[in-house]
């Protein structure tokens, strides 16, 4: 959660606070100083998206926390496909309200990172492998093989999760190329 906190202290600021040790004590003497501008965001839009990010989060944690997921893998997954998600939200909704040009290729990145994500849940929720059972409990969930008689559906979930995880991080930086 402090991880969480502090990436959106990041994003609030635009990157130009520093998380150092000297934090807290600039934060100290900025709230003495003058206490009312020290409470009143100067960004509202941005801050209120950015508590939602961290509510959505807090949640996510305290659900793991209460739940204990079985399958912490497919848990951390949720966790980070959540948080592309809230990404991708932000980026478009702040875009939106600062009437920034949306450019072409993020629109078609976007929709790529979107069509790749839900192709590879899809594979992703099919069960044909169990890491928590033997390898010869596993063997027996095995199909046959769907790509060119030799790749199966896990496989198939290997290659898109791993193409829509580059094309998520090719979005991701695209905010730096405007």
């Amino acid at each position: 959660m402090l991880t969480c906190l502090g990436l959106s202290a990041q994003i609030y600021y635009m990157g130009t606070v520093k998380i150092d040790g000297g934090v807290i004590k600039r934060t100290f003497l900025v709230c003495k100083s003058d206490i009312f501008t020290c409470a009143r965001p100067t960004h509202p839009t941005r801050i209120a998206l950015l508590t939602v990010g961290i509510i959505v989060n807090l949640a996510l944690s305290i659900i793991g926390l209460v739940t204990t997921p079985s399958d912490f893998a497919s848990y951390l997954l949720a966790i980070m496909i959540v948080n592309m998600l809230l990404y991708l939200s932000f980026y478009f909704i702040m875009k939106l309200i600062c009437r920034e040009k949306i450019l072409l290729v993020v629109i078609l990145l976007i929709t790529l990172t979107l069509f790749l994500w839900a192709a590879a849940l899809y594979f992703f929720r099919i069960k044909i492998t169990g890491w928590q059972v033997s390898a010869a409990q596993s063997r027996e969930l095995n199909t046959n093989c769907i790509i060119m008689g030799f790749y199966d559906e896990h496989d198939t979930w290997h290659f898109i999760s791993a193409f829509a995880l580059f094309v998520s991080f090719v979005v991701s930086m695209q905010p730096t190329f405007n």
